[in-house]
């Protein structure tokens, strides 16, 4: 087995892509109660809500589910880490959603998780996954209210995006 297969990164994106597939189930509940045609809105509004919870997943801290289980953080990667102790300047939302978008080059993104240990979002963004231990950090309100706004706005782009292609396409 490769680093990779045997790390807490690849524990952590399965119990991530878990989450996701388990919200998602949920979530389509309703095509097999209706068979109604009109259920495609719903469908698109699933969808761009089940992208924004990916793109938005690490936004609290660098930390998705998967990583806050298995102690993993993405920070800087021109940030030293020193033993326990990792400087991390705090990353912005934004590079944190626009590394979970080159999950579309989903080939790439193997490819270099294997043999690198890395994503191309990480190489492209300039980040890293690192150990990292949750001492007493909790999660403050003004985050979450930022977080909210900041996955309400991924959220809303996602909508406009799968409706504008919906437009275009009939």
């Amino acid at each position: 087995m490769s680093k990779f297969t045997d790390s807490k990164r690849f524990k952590s994106i399965f119990v991530d892509l878990s989450v996701l597939s388990i919200i998602g189930i949920l979530t389509s509940i309703p095509y097999f109660i209706y068979t109604d045609f009109k259920l495609i809105y719903y469908y698109n509004f699933e969808m761009a809500f089940l992208n924004s919870l990916f793109f938005c997943k690490d936004i609290f801290g660098g930390q998705s589910i998967g990583k806050r289980i298995f102690k993993l953080r993405v920070i800087n990667s021109k940030i030293n880490t020193d033993g326990d102790k990792v400087n991390v300047l705090a990353l912005s939302s934004f590079r944190l959603i626009l590394r979970n978008l080159f999950v579309y080059m989903w080939p790439i993104e193997i490819i270099l998780l294997v043999y690198q240990d890395k994503r191309l979002g990480d190489v492209i963004i300039q980040t890293k996954v690192v150990s990292f231990e949750n001492k007493g950090t909790g999660i403050v309100v003004n985050d979450i209210i930022k977080n909210l706004l900041i996955f309400i706005l991924v959220f809303t782009i996602n909508l406009l995006i799968i409706f504008s292609a919906l437009f275009l396409l009939s």
